[in-house]
């Protein structure tokens, strides 16, 4: 599933600022790239049936904020 959906997003600019890296900065984006895949493989090590994804970026409206409303969400996914 999670791979049909970056097949629906489009990530041309992400993809041409990758492109455009130099030397240096391609040599971060490898080595940052590696240590998130290591640091994944690490946390779901004999979990791997049971893996469904992890949350990466959690926000409220701003209508939401202030209101306990991430709070309350977050509780609720940590339970």
């Amino acid at each position: 599933i999670t791979s049909y959906r970056l097949l629906q997003e489009d990530y041309t600019s992400e993809l041409l600022q990758l492109l455009n890296l130099n030397d240096i900065e391609r040599k971060v984006f490898v080595e940052l790239t590696s240590m998130t895949n290591e640091a994944y493989s690490k946390l779901i090590r004999g979990k791997e049936d049971k893996f469904q994804g992890c949350l990466e970026f959690f926000a409220v409206s701003e209508e939401a904020r202030g209101k306990k409303v991430g709070k309350q969400l977050f509780n609720e996914l940590i339970s």
